[in-house]
């Protein structure tokens, strides 16, 4: 009786089994953050309008230019199984591979916002400084009293604004020594000046000692003639003959 009367069970439990298998393997197309956009902005969630988005793509493509840091924003309606967080950092790890930069990820659907910095963003600014400009940043994304397009506008552009201050601050360190190298080579040049002081008294002050002390002299060379044969026989001391005496 059981077999008659449910004849369409295995083809139904193969159809089951077959789309929850093909959904599973869906799932890591779906959260593949994909390539990084030309324009630095992906907007899936239509959070800007067209004139709007234009102008902030001009102007972090004009700061990736300028300063070498690349700044993304990324808008989703929503994200299925997914923190903004972890999408912020997987869309960080694979658009910013070694390079300095920051991501900016807005959820349209649960209002929840995200900054991820990159590895090499750290290692270019001081860490107090990117701390306060992720955290100013968070501040705006969060403003309830602020429309999505407002809060991503805002932040995006003070997140510009910040690095580019950055930027200046360190293309003015490498020109200019730090109080600590001023220190450094203060101490070099006096160590310096006492090696020179030290070489010089202990050449001249023996030179002078001895020119104090009278000596020492050294006679001249003189030639000596010959005298009955010997070869140093004092010379000659007097010759006499007829009509000469000396």
């Amino acid at each position: 009786m059981l077999p008659g009367r449910f004849p369409n069970i295995s083809p139904l439990l193969t159809w089951v089994i077959g789309a929850l298998l093909g959904s599973v393997s869906a799932l890591p197309a779906a959260n593949d953050p994909g390539v990084a956009p030309k324009s630095f902005i992906l907007d899936d969630a239509i959070l800007f309008p067209q004139a709007e988005k234009d102008k902030l793509s001009e102007a972090l493509t004009k700061t990736a230019e300028q300063i070498g840091v690349s700044i993304y924003v990324a808008g989703y309606s929503f994200l299925e199984g997914e923190a903004a967080r972890e999408r912020a950092t997987a869309l960080c790890t694979r658009w910013l591979d070694g390079k300095p930069g920051l991501v900016i990820v807005y959820t349209r659907g649960s209002a929840q916002p995200a900054v991820s910095p990159s590895p090499e963003l750290w290692r270019r600014y001081p860490t107090d400084e990117i701390v306060l400009a992720v955290q100013e940043c968070s501040r705006l994304l969060s403003d309830i009293f602020l429309s999505p397009e407002q809060r991503v506008i805002r932040a995006t552009y003070l997140a510009m604004e910040k690095f580019q201050k950055m930027e200046t601050g360190r293309l003015a360190s490498l020109l200019h020594l730090s109080s600590a190298d001023n220190r450094l080579a203060l101490s070099l040049g006096v160590a310096l000046l006492l090696i020179a002081a030290l070489l010089w008294i202990a050449i001249w002050v023996p030179r002078k000692r001895k020119i104090a002390g009278g000596g020492p002299y050294y006679f001249p060379d003189a030639v000596v003639n010959p005298r009955l044969g010997a070869s140093f026989g004092g010379g000659t001391a007097g010759e006499s003959g007829p009509g000469n005496q000396r």
